[in-house]
């Protein structure tokens, strides 16, 4: 009998950690294990932040840093939210849109809200989908500009905060000496009103600081300021949950990779977040650090200018994936105008996720693609209903598919 005994050093057992593969994958090179945790921070960026930064460390990045920012006006038909999180040792950035929630009203108000906005020079883009990434942008650039400085994402709106609640103070500090002052004067003026009443012609003999001593005219020159009447310059505060008093950690080093990513809508915006970063000289260092955008059953942004433009600068980078015969990656409809995708194209299989070299195609009648697709969400509910082709579907949709499809593991992967 012989026995072998073979050996094998730690290296060579164990797989990279998740966050050493966020951090040194080049830019443009596809990953399926970065694929299932994107696709897991879109799919939990519809939670809290305590859910979605949970999901992350239970997901190989521990103990890390998350932000919450987000922005509502409901006439202007926004309602948007983003997360954005840093691994431990602060090399890693993941910002997540969140995608349309089913009951948000203003979410879906955004989606048919297609009317074209101007990108520059580049060509028109989904107004909708521009306008909410905009109103997080001064916010989502802040943050990005902390990490890429060593700092938590919200020491810059922290120091922010810290310089109004200074003048705030300052100016709550003045304003109670003048209320003083004012009661001073108020004080010496009785006084002197009682030193030289008004005489029965109606004459008075006028106060020693040479005034008419009709103060009757005092309240029409301006509001008097009382105690109670405080100047106070509070103003809404950035939606930013990480309130930690240390704004530099000994810990945190400077942002090296950058992802982003999100399910739906929160695709569309990605897509959009990046084109910002990619047409502005000033944003280069985030340029330089952004490893990949991941999408989820995203619609198209915009039109071919925009595709053919942006498809240069990141479309090695941008990962676009379709579900089945998910309906909103063909949206918007054709008569919203004509959108084109761009980047690469991953389909589902059952062997995961599979490049796929032909884009879905834009769908002609929008309330026609959107009723079918809700036909076949009624007929996944009855499998002996399957038998009925429909080519378009609202269950297939749902960021729990593609979560599943991000988990399946690929044919070989049992070699290591």
């Amino acid at each position: 009998m012989e026995i072998k005994i073979g050996t094998a050093t730690s290296g060579e057992a164990e797989a990279p950690s998740i966050v050493h593969k966020l951090a040194e994958l080049p830019a443009g090179m596809y990953d399926s294990r970065i694929a299932y945790i994107l696709a897991s921070a879109s799919a939990w960026a519809y939670s809290d932040i305590d859910n979605f930064s949970r999901m992350l460390a239970a997901r190989g990045i521990d103990n890390n840093y998350c932000n919450s920012i987000t922005f509502q006006n409901d006439a202007l038909f926004i309602d948007s939210s983003a997360y954005f999180a840093q691994s431990e040792d602060g090399q890693i950035g993941i910002l997540c849109f969140r995608g349309t929630e089913p009951r948000n009203v203003v979410n879906w108000l955004t989606n048919v809200n297609s009317h074209p906005d101007p990108f520059n020079e580049m060509g028109p883009v989904h107004g909708g989908f521009y306008r909410s990434v905009r109103a997080l942008w001064p916010m989502i650039v802040d943050m990005l500009d902390s990490a890429l400085k060593g700092e938590k994402a919200c020491a810059n709106i922290n120091r922010d905060q810290k310089t109004i609640s200074n003048i705030e103070s300052k100016v709550n500090d003045i304003s109670s000496k003048v209320a003083g002052i004012d009661k001073v004067g108020r004080s010496i003026e009785k006084k002197l009103n009682d030193m030289y009443p008004s005489a029965p012609g109606g004459d008075s003999r006028p106060p020693a600081d040479g005034s008419s001593g009709d103060t009757s005219n005092r309240k029409q020159g301006g509001p008097d300021i009382t105690d109670d009447q405080i100047i106070n310059l509070s103003a809404p505060k950035p939606a930013c949950s990480d309130d930690s008093a240390s704004l530099k950690s000994k810990d945190l080093k400077k942002l090296k990779a950058l992802y982003i990513t999100g399910h739906s809508l929160g695709g569309a915006m990605a897509i959009i977040a990046a084109a910002i970063i990619h047409s502005s000289s000033e944003l280069d260092p985030i340029k330089k650090v952004l490893r990949g955008v991941y999408t989820f059953g995203a619609p198209m942004v915009g039109g071919r200018v925009f595709a053919e433009t942006f498809n240069k600068a990141f479309g090695p980078y941008l990962f676009n994936h379709v579900y089945g015969h998910d309906v909103v990656p063909k949206m918007p409809p054709r008569t919203m105008g004509s959108f084109v995708p761009f980047g690469k194209q991953y389909i589902s299989t059952p062997y995961g996720w599979q490049l796929e070299r032909r884009f879905v195609r834009q769908a002609i009648l929008g309330g026609l693609s959107m009723g079918i697709g809700v036909m076949a969400f009624v007929r996944n509910q009855f499998p002996l209903l399957n038998w009925i082709p429909l080519h378009v579907s609202w269950a297939d949709h749902s960021p729990l598919n593609y979560l599943r499809t991000s988990q399946i593991v690929a044919p070989g992967s049992e070699f290591g």
